[in-house]
């Protein structure tokens, strides 16, 4: 919350610092995007081993900010997708946008790498909701 005080009359000006504030104020919700980030939040993740006696194999524990063997994070991740496939933007937009607002910097063949990356972790996915299109009943679309 933020409370924003008059102290002169927009009207003729005179001061109005000393006079005592109405009982009634008005409110007002306003819905913002933070300040720019100067630099990325950047995680160190200490993956615990251990040793399993049964499969003979060391077993490393798994990261949910990442994908698998990415340093990019999960929120990056989600708003590099976005903007490549909701809004149209080409990996060199996409790479400028990344820096300016976040101070991220990925070079646009490692963008098309990981674009990759979660296009295969996502093929599963695809093909799931490609059957049941197939599959299903009766079947929607739009003009577009």
């Amino acid at each position: 919350m933020e409370k924003v005080t008059v102290d002169r009359c927009d009207l003729c000006g005179k001061d109005l610092t000393d006079q005592k504030p109405l009982e009634s104020a008005n409110i007002r919700i306003i819905e913002d995007i933070p300040d720019t980030v100067e630099k990325p939040e950047v995680i160190e993740v200490v993956q615990e081993k251990k040793y399993c006696d049964d499969c003979k194999e060391v077993i490393t524990a798994k990261s949910e900010l990442a994908l698998p063997k990415s340093d990019i994070g999960l929120n990056a991740t989600i708003l590099i997708c976005y903007l490549w496939v909701a809004v149209c933007m080409p990996f060199t937009k996409i790479r400028d946008y990344l820096k300016a607002f976040f101070g991220l910097k990925i070079s646009t063949s490692g963008l098309s790498r990981h674009v990759i990356r979660v296009a295969r972790i996502m093929k599963d996915v695809y093909n799931e909701i490609l059957h049941d299109i197939k599959n299903g009943a009766t079947l929607h679309a739009d003009e577009t």
